[in-house]
């Protein structure tokens, strides 16, 4: 195996290595190479490859020709990875493959259609990824116009830190019946974007991956945020199979429905969990068409959000609604609420009439849904109010009723909070009350 990195601490320097190694091109078989210039090896990579098997090229050249790679001809090669050089693409040379792997690509002399013929002629691929990449996809007609690239032994697709239109140009022309996980993550669309139609046509023939993946893992993570969702379904601090990941730049009234139809709506007890996260500012008919599709799921086991005007208002209130259609509380099966961005004030009047609503004043004999664990992150030091939580606060947060338990993560004690339960000196995050 050939290894040459242009700030290697080796013996011999990477033009000494060169000169020994490079007469024997015909010859090489692995390599890994990372250089700050092609100009050395540039005649050797346009030639016949005939023994190589694994290609892996790093070059972090701001400007340079297009490479013909061998010369057209690398009848061996199984394994391919390319960072930032510049190469001319061909089915007929890049063919047979096992591993296609492509980064911080950014010229455009790959085209949809040629990336795809060039996955169809390597019909024993077992991993796809395109990391970083703006090459020039165009974008191509619905997938009923064109037969889609059978990939059944592909294991792993990696998309990340791609444009949606290089997504919307290749997951829809694919079928991996054997993928096992799956890692998505876009730039923002274009104004011709349609989230609807994207959902559809890039994710519903993973149908059964990602079923299969929620039914294994028992429970995923879901981010709203201000300009995509996010949804994750794998191992902590891992991608083991099977896994899906992907990040889309879509409205929630778009997404959180397409998302509801993988999640059953069984009761008592839902198969799957679901954690939701969400971090809005503004809130509009959009988000809060998503946000009341997500509460009727049973699914839901936890809820964090940042307490940001105007949407914190409104959120809290639909967390305290009762929802008429369905005859059920919003969020009926929710274990935990997480507070993020608590400070005296309006937060905690807001978080009271939100338990009032869900679960009755105390004293009441109301059917609500089940009570749930509270936790209340304070803003941090520098963005203080003039007033800081008071210990009464707390006290009626803990005593409402529907509340199991409540925990404070803070940089500091609420006024009057007794040293034994929190110490200001040590700056001790509070027991569970």
């Amino acid at each position: 195996m050939i290894v040459v990195i242009a700030w290697t601490h080796n013996l011999l320097a990477p033009d000494e290595l060169l000169d020994i190694a490079l007469p024997h091109w015909d010859r090489w078989v692995h390599v890994r190479m990372s250089l700050e210039s092609l100009t050395r090896i540039r005649e050797y990579l346009t030639s016949p490859a005939p023994r190589l098997e694994t290609f892996n090229l790093s070059a972090y050249v701001n400007h340079h020709e297009p490479i013909d790679l061998f010369g057209g001809s690398a009848p061996s090669l199984q394994d391919i990875t390319v960072c930032g050089a510049r190469a001319v693409w061909d089915s007929e040379v890049f063919r047979g493959l096992r591993k296609l792997k492509l980064d911080t690509i950014e010229n455009e002399l790959i085209s949809a259609d040629l990336f795809l013929a060039m996955v169809s002629a390597s019909p024993g691929l077992e991993l796809l990824s395109i990391i970083d990449t703006k090459v020039g996809f165009t974008r191509l007609p619905p997938s009923s116009t064109r037969t889609p690239v059978q990939l059944p032994h592909l294991k792993s697709i990696i998309l990340n830190r791609v444009c949606v239109e290089t997504v919307g140009s290749i997951l829809p022309f694919i079928r991996a019946s054997d993928c096992d996980s799956f890692l998505v993550a876009t730039f923002r669309p274009g104004n011709s974007f349609n989230g609807t139609d994207f959902l559809s046509r890039t994710f519903d023939h993973f149908d059964s991956l990602i079923r299969s993946t929620l039914a294994f893992r028992g429970s995923s993570q879901l981010y709203l945020l201000p300009d995509s969702i996010q949804w994750l379904c794998n191992a902590p601090g891992s991608d083991a199979p099977p896994s899906f990941s992907f990040r889309i730049p879509l409205k929630m009234n778009t997404s959180v429905p397409w998302i509801s139809r993988f999640l059953g709506s069984e009761l008592p007890k839902p198969a799957h969990e679901l954690d939701t996260t969400v971090q809005i500012q503004d809130i509009n008919a959009e988000t809060t068409a998503g946000l009341k599709t997500l509460a009727l799921l049973p699914n839901v086991r936890s809820f964090r959000m940042d307490y940001l005007l105007p949407s914190g208002v409104e959120i809290l209130h639909l967390l305290g609604d009762l929802n008429k259609d369905a005859r059920a509380h919003a969020f009926p099966r929710l274990k935990e609420f997480r507070l993020e961005g608590v400070s005296y004030g309006r937060p905690i009047q807001d978080l009271e009439d939100m338990l009032k609503r869900r679960y009755g004043e105390l004293g009441q004999s109301v059917t609500g849904p089940p009570p749930m664990r509270m936790v209340l992150v304070c803003l941090p030091l520098g963005e203080l109010p003039q007033r800081r939580l008071q210990i009464g606060d707390l006290h009626h947060i803990r005593t409402a009723h529907g509340v199991e338990s409540l925990k404070l993560i803070s940089d500091f004690g609420p006024e009057g909070m007794p040293a034994c339960i929190y110490d200001d000196a040590r700056r001790e995050s509070c027991h569970p009350l």
